[in-house]
C-alpha cells in the first residue's frame, strides 16, 4: 500500500500529494506553452530602470502640537547662562517670537530653539517653527 493509496479518501483532492505547480506552470489555458524567458527572469540594469518611489512618509507632528505642556515628553536638564547680557539676548528673542508669530510663546520653548540655533534670528524662528510654533498658520 503507497501514500496515494493511504491518502486517497472518498471526496477528497486526489491531486493532495502530487506536484502539480511545474505542470500547471508548463502550460496556459489555451494549451500553448509559455515563454521560457520572461522579464523577471532577466537581470535589470539598475542604471537604466527607474527608481522605485516609496510612499511618502507623513511629516512628524511638531511638539507643540502633539503635547499639552512644554515640559511633556521632554527631559529636564540644567542650563546655566555665563552672563546677563545671554539672558537679555534669550528674552529679545522670545519677544521676537511673540511678535512673529502673534501669540504667548513658553520660555522652555525659547530656550530649546536658541539652544538649537546660532542665536541669528532667523535660525531662531526657523527652530521656533520646528517646535510648532505657525504649524496653523
Amino acid at each position: 500500500m503507497g501514500k496515494q493509496d493511504r491518502y486517497n479518501f472518498d471526496g477528497a483532492d486526489d491531486s493532495f500529494d502530487t506536484d502539480t505547480s511545474a505542470s500547471a506552470a508548463d502550460t496556459r489555458p489555451d494549451g500553448s506553452e509559455p515563454d521560457t524567458e520572461s522579464e523577471t527572469d532577466t537581470p535589470s540594469n539598475p542604471a537604466t530602470t527607474e527608481p522605485q518611489h516609496e510612499p511618502e512618509r507623513p511629516a512628524t507632528i511638531p511638539h507643540r502640537v502633539r503635547y499639552d505642556s512644554p515640559k511633556d515628553g521632554r527631559k529636564a536638564k540644567t542650563f546655566y547662562l555665563d552672563t546677563d547680557e545671554d539672558l537679555s539676548r534669550l528674552r529679545e528673542l522670545q519677544s521676537l517670537a511673540e511678535t512673529e508669530f502673534e501669540e504667548t510663546v513658553h520660555r522652555l520653548d525659547v530656550y530649546l530653539a536658541a539652544f538649537r540655533s546660532d542665536l541669528s534670528d532667523d535660525s531662531f524662528l526657523n527652530e521656533m517653527r520646528h517646535i510648532g510654533y505657525g504649524y496653523f498658520d
